[in-house]
């Protein structure tokens, strides 16, 4: 596995899934702050699941050189995509057990309550985006610095880290069932 940082802000990483070769995570901070463990548990576990010769990711069937995320978008339901950012979440919670969600998410206590107060409605939204493909359903829940108008669903625009959180807790209980080992090659 390669690992390339940069000091640019924010928290983006690209795992790359060819599935033969060296695998990549290009992360762009290079600072010790949570959100690099973080960045760095999201693309280990998408790539564990999405190279592992047993796991039930569709990713496997799409992954080719080049890689193109956005491509696959168009193919991948978002059910994929948010299983995988979940993962990588409590792989990041496991790698660091000392932080509160809210700090491994990036998030304020406040932001992170107001998250949780509202979960039911943001969960029947997600629910909704689930099993759809496309480009804006990806942008809109899991990337944070999308616009505003780009992370709106039925007038309400969806707070920065909304996906992220869900995706952590729609698998909380399968983690606590079958361990994050296992979850990571399940099925979605």
């Amino acid at each position: 596995m390669v690992l390339l940082a940069g000091d640019g802000a924010g928290g983006a990483i690209e795992p790359l899934p060819w599935p033969d070769g060296d695998a990549v995570l290009f992360l762009d901070r290079a600072d010790d702050d949570p959100a690099l463990v973080a960045a760095l548990g999201l693309g280990l576990a998408a790539l564990t699941r999405w190279r592992a010769a047993n796991s039930h990711s569709p990713v496997r069937r799409l992954a080719h050189d080049p890689w193109d995320r956005w491509q696959a978008c168009r193919h991948l339901p978002l059910r994929e995509w948010v299983y995988t950012a979940g993962l990588g979440v409590h792989l990041g919670q496991a790698l660091l057990p000392e932080l509160s969600p809210y700090q491994l998410l990036g998030l304020s206590r406040t932001a992170f309550a107001r998250l949780r107060q509202r979960e039911k409605v943001f969960r029947a939204m997600l629910t909704a985006d689930l099993d759809q493909v496309g480009i804006a359903r990806a942008l809109r829940w899991l990337s944070p610095g999308a616009p505003a108008g780009a992370r709106t669903v039925a007038n309400v625009v969806l707070p920065p880290m909304a996906g992220y959180y869900l995706a952590w807790r729609l698998l909380a209980e399968r983690v606590a069932r079958v361990g994050l080992g296992e979850a990571i090659r399940m099925a979605a």
